[in-house]
């Protein structure tokens, strides 16, 4: 408790010097200056969107031309105007098609590797697959919407499965279980776990370290080491560490909707789905594999908690809720690790053989048209609930109520063996 304690206060001390030395901005005001790239940039409608810091932890937004293509961690000297605007209590500041001119690419040998295995791995998928196919596997396998259709966009949006196309735990626990298996049947464990390590450092630089990302990447890297180790890893410890070092990095990612939802829906998976598994264990669907769905019941309760976990972020960013989302998650899920395979496996020997990488393609394409499909059919039901505002006060209050129910289910027992059995397995 002292240690928790001298933390956050520690942490309160770098908030205080954080926000005091920020700076701030008003519509209209020039924007003269070189900032650098800190997010992978999207390209769509001929133009590109991305962000860029300015050094004291603003965040701002940039809508461009398509030319010069950037990537990640580029310097570049913008020339133009901030747009702000308020969204749900914070100003989210813009700069609208600038004159632009980039200072220096960055020329980490690491960003320039990841930046060609990404560009190598967009031509073969746009020869190879229909557009919006591909575009739905680049986002599957490193984040980000790579042009797709704008209604299927939105279609994602209104069935709640738009995660599958923002690098996130998901993606990080297939890396890491792939690097393990591959790995460690060729060398001894422990080298298998530090090479897997730098593997999941290279799959961060892949995915242009989004916050969703760095949170599973430093929560895998410490389950590594404690299997090094020898020790046990508790996933609730992990995310309360990861938590604090990645606010004491950069305070403004506190109040990011991505780092916002990848924190409460890892939070809800490890404490809320281990009492949805023994109850799903319970009565009628104890004899049937929990939930009377066998696999698919592990989708299910997964997606439940996860929503139980980022509610009140939804409601107060989107205003809505996909009333379908989690039959949707359930019914589509299944398919991701299955495109990540086949997916990763045509990018590796595509490098080496392109014509073999573009063939191993074609066998996505079943699954990624059967996700495409369904998100669309439930999509076009525009079954949504919408809701006029959800203040701060709705939010302490449910999460209060939350606590409340697992603390009362969990001294009746209920969760407590599933968590020990799982907070090794999940947590990345």
């Amino acid at each position: 408790m002292f240690i928790v304690v001298v933390a956050f206060l520690l942490l309160g001390v770098r908030f205080w010097f954080y926000y005091s030395s920020s700076s701030k901005y008003v519509d209209g005001q020039v924007a003269q200056g070189v900032y650098v790239v800190d997010q992978e940039p999207e390209i769509r409608g001929g133009g590109q969107r991305f962000r860029v810091s300015d050094g004291s932890g603003v965040g701002i937004w940039v809508r461009s031309g398509v030319s010069p293509r950037l990537k990640y961690g580029d310097k570049v000297f913008i020339d133009g105007f901030f747009t702000v605007k308020e969204s749900n209590g914070r100003d989210i500041v813009s700069i609208y098609y600038p004159k632009f001119q980039t200072i220096n690419l960055d020329e980490n040998i690491l960003t320039k590797c990841a930046f060609w295995i990404k560009n190598k791995a967009q031509s073969m998928v746009e020869v190879a697959l229909p557009h919006n196919s591909g575009g739905l596997l680049l986002g599957i396998i490193f984040g980000g919407k790579y042009g797709l259709e704008r209604d299927f966009e939105d279609n994602l949006r209104v069935t709640g499965v738009m995660h599958v196309i923002a690098a996130s735990g998901m993606n990080v626990a297939f890396v890491a279980g792939a690097l393990m298996s591959v790995l460690g049947s060729v060398m001894k464990r422990r080298v298998a776990l530090i090479v897997a390590g730098f593997g999941i450092v290279f799959y961060m630089f892949l995915a242009s370290f989004e916050e969703s990302i760095v949170r599973a990447g430093i929560m895998a890297l410490m389950a590594f080491g404690a299997s090094f180790l020898g020790r046990q890893y508790l996933g609730l410890y992990a995310l309360g560490v990861t938590l604090i070092g990645m606010l004491a990095y950069d305070p403004g990612w506190l109040f990011d909707v991505g780092f916002q939802l990848s924190f409460l829906a890892t939070l809800g998976i490890l404490v809320v789905k281990p009492i949805l598994d023994e109850l799903g264990k319970m009565g009628m669907f104890r004899k049937m594999g929990g939930w009377g769905l066998g696999s698919l019941g592990q989708d299910l309760s997964t997606t439940v908690a996860a929503q139980v976990g980022v509610m009140p972020v939804i409601l107060s960013t989107f205003g809505s809720v996909g009333l379908l989302s989690v039959l949707v998650n359930v019914v589509v899920l299944w398919t991701i690790p299955i495109i990540m395979t086949f997916g990763v496996l045509a990018l590796i020997l595509g490098i080496f053989f392109e014509p073999i990488g573009q063939i191993i393609l074609y066998l996505c394409l079943p699954f990624l048209l059967f996700f495409e499909w369904t998100v669309s059919f439930f999509g076009r039901m525009g079954m949504v609930w919408e809701i006029g505002s959800f203040g701060w006060e709705f939010g302490v209050g449910y999460y209060l109520l939350i606590v409340s129910l697992v603390l009362v289910l969990r001294r009746r027992g209920l969760g407590v063996k599933e968590g020990f059995e799982m907070r090794e397995k999940i947590g990345i």
